[in-house]
């Protein structure tokens, strides 16, 4: 759903072969320049949650930061990436 100042997201598998069903739970809405965003997912015994940050530097590129943790059945671990993005 999109309130106009932020979007909500929300996604649910309904059958999965496997028995395992994702969700997935996002928000993201612009805070002065930079849009950020946090998402929760879940499948069976993974959990996740990310945090996102974008910043425009033209129409076309993004810097893009992100920091999420994860939890597969009690293993944690973390991850941290930052990006630059261009479309052509």
């Amino acid at each position: 759903y999109d309130f106009g100042v932020a979007s909500v997201h929300a996604f649910a598998d309904m059958k999965v072969a496997s028995g395992d069903k994702r969700r997935e739970y996002a928000i993201k809405a612009p805070v002065g320049p930079v849009k950020m965003g946090i998402s929760r997912a879940t499948k069976g015994t993974k959990k996740g949650t990310e945090f996102d940050a974008q910043y425009a530097l033209s129409k076309r590129t993004v810097v893009r930061a992100s920091y999420g943790s994860f939890d597969d059945a009690g293993t944690k671990s973390k991850a941290r990436r930052v990006k630059l993005v261009h479309s052509f």
